[in-house]
């Protein structure tokens, strides 16, 4: 049958009216859904979330959050279905044991790719139960009595650094009879922290430090994938398009950098007959004891994305946690000069340093909070979805699939718990004030501790947590004994890279060999 030339002029009519709908009063109706459209914020987001990707692809969304929450208060819509909140009491309702807010679908952005098929971690997932089944059976290997039973994996490292800084300083002074040696930022980050996790995870490093190079680029590759995630992240779809389409998955049957170099170690242990002691008790040993146990549950595909979660998550993360807390010491001279006596007079055994021996000095665990206080980590959200309709701590009520986050940098400078000083960076207040007593004290410091988002919250909370402290507990002190380190000039500042991670570059700082000699050996 022929289509009467009614019809065919209706059909252009009846999809233009289509598109209209779709492009207009879909997004009208999502900006003033009922629960939503009174939280303030900036109009545009109100309807797309074009907002968050344009911010987060500008590459400074945490300061744009702090500037929204100063203009607009505790509650900020920066999505059609996305609330920042500010308030520290919001952290125990969304995140806490007791809550059941999955993660949104902003984290389908960060699964690794292998043989074309994509990897939920136990990071990514949005499935608790699934989570809670894998994190399980290797939960105990991130233990702090576990961590530290085997920080001398961490010290094999380590002494790699001091002996590469102690070659390298002699061999300017020999060189250019000049007692000051540039520090490069990749010694004391991201390659330090690189070989540390990989020491730990597999017992054999990556082997940045002898190199003094990002020898299989994993490092860049890193970076690239977490300025990828971030924007991406914000519109999931977007991802689906590019990299997660069928045809493209279909096509490609490759795994990512991460997932092949994990499957790659799996296969390699597998073949050795005899282990050495410290294979023995590494990351990979324990989980393939745990896949011999909980073999339902662990597979390779899991134990592969164990060790993905452990390269990305503590490699790059504690670098940005040591550069954090060098990079306030060089710009508060006389908080290091206090570190430094602390030091001095703690009596404390040559070589790389215990951390059950620094981890009792006050002034050091004061400067590396208030460092993660000042530069969080993540600067990002952690997005979370309201399975009901969700009352927030103000008594309002938001409805039943309503995105909802919290951002580690606005909420670490809560003005109603740090004070007016909260961009500044102030160590004794993490410590009793002489006037202060010990009820007010424990008081404030509980108020402060219950504001802390720098290693996230509750059962998603950062499994390697204990790593990323005993490493910086343990590296800070080493260095600054065993090296004077200074700012080439105190008056400048570093970049910011800010993506899921904010990263840092361009500060240089220089150091200078301490009188008394220590023992790298």
């Amino acid at each position: 049958m022929t289509p009467s030339m009614d019809t065919v002029v209706q059909l252009p009519l009846l999809w233009a009216l289509t598109a209209f709908l779709l492009t207009t009063w879909l997004p009208f109706r999502t900006a003033f859904r009922p629960g939503l459209w009174s939280i303030p914020g900036p109009f545009l987001a109100k309807f797309t979330d074009l907002w968050k990707l344009a911010a987060v692809w500008a590459g400074h969304l945490e300061q744009t959050i702090i500037e929204q929450h100063r203009q607009y208060g505790d509650l900020v819509r920066i999505g059609p279905i996305t609330i920042s909140m500010v308030d520290p009491r919001g952290i125990e309702l969304i995140y806490g044991l007791k809550s059941n807010f999955p993660k949104s679908k902003f984290y389908n952005a960060f699964m690794a790719v292998n043989k074309g098929k994509p990897v939920e971690t136990f990071f990514t997932t949005q499935n608790m139960l699934y989570h809670s089944a894998i994190k399980r059976p290797v939960s105990s290997a991130y233990s702090m009595t576990t961590i530290t039973d085997n920080e001398w994996h961490i010290d094999k490292i380590m002494e790699k650094l001091l002996w590469y800084l102690e070659a390298e300083f002699c061999r300017k002074i020999m060189l250019e009879h000049n007692r000051y040696w540039p520090m490069a930022s990749f010694l004391w980050g991201s390659g330090y922290s690189f070989d540390v996790i990989s020491e730990m995870t597999w017992s054999n490093s990556f082997g940045y430090l002898e190199h003094g190079a990002d020898i299989n680029s994993m490092i860049r590759s890193l970076e690239a994938d977490m300025d990828y995630y971030a924007p991406v992240g914000k519109m999931p779809w977007i991802d689906d398009l590019f990299r997660g389409n069928p045809i493209n998955l279909y096509v490609a049957r490759k795994s990512s950098t991460f997932a092949k170099l994990a499957v790659d170690k799996i296969r390699e242990r597998r073949a050795k007959t005899t282990l050495s002691a410290q294979e023995e008790r590494d990351f990979l040993s324990r989980f393939l004891k745990a896949s011999k146990t909980r073999y339902q549950t662990v597979d390779d595909k899991e134990i592969a994305s164990y060790m993905v979660t452990n390269i990305v998550a503590g490699s790059e993360r504690t670098a940005i946690s040591i550069r954090a807390v060098l990079y306030y010491l060089l710009k508060t001279p006389a908080a290091c000069k206090k570190l430094r006596e602390e030091i001095d007079t703690a009596d404390l055994p040559d070589g790389p340093l215990g951390y059950t021996s620094v981890e009792r000095l006050p002034y050091l665990g004061a400067y590396i909070k208030e460092a993660l206080r000042v530069h969080p980590v993540v600067g990002l959200p952690l997005e979370r979805v309201t399975p009901i309709t969700f009352q927030l701590p103000n008594g309002q009520s938001l409805p039943a699939g309503t995105v909802v986050g919290m951002c580690a940098w606005p909420v670490h400078r809560d003005l109603a718990t740090f004070g007016n000083w909260v961009e500044e960076y102030m160590a004794e207040w993490w410590l009793q004030g002489s006037d202060e007593d010990e009820e007010t004290f424990d008081y404030r410091i509980n108020r402060m501790k219950r504001a802390d988002l720098t290693f996230r919250h509750g059962t998603r909370a950062c499994l390697g947590r204990n790593i990323g402290l005993i490493e910086t507990y343990k590296t800070i002190p080493t260095l600054l004994r065993a090296l004077n380190i200074e700012p080439v000039d105190p008056r400048t500042e570093w970049t910011l890279k800010k993506a899921w991670f904010v990263r840092q570059a361009d500060f240089k700082g220089v150091c200078l060999r301490t009188a008394t000699s220590t023992s790298f050996s």
